[in-house]
């Protein structure tokens, strides 16, 4: 993925889990879609130690 570059991540409804042993949150016809954008690339701002 490059900066500034879209994709779009589809999570089928089998691995779209709720809290630990909770089924799945998403029905069974349906995707779980995630969009997401690089907009730039840095440390973490909750990077252990940093507050």
């Amino acid at each position: 993925m490059r900066i500034h570059e879209t994709v779009e991540a589809l999570i089928p409804p089998e691995l779209a889990w709720g809290a630990i042993g909770n089924p799945p949150l998403v029905p069974g016809n349906k995707m779980l879609t995630f969009i997401v954008s690089l907009r730039e690339i840095g440390e973490s701002a909750t990077k252990p130690g940093t507050g």
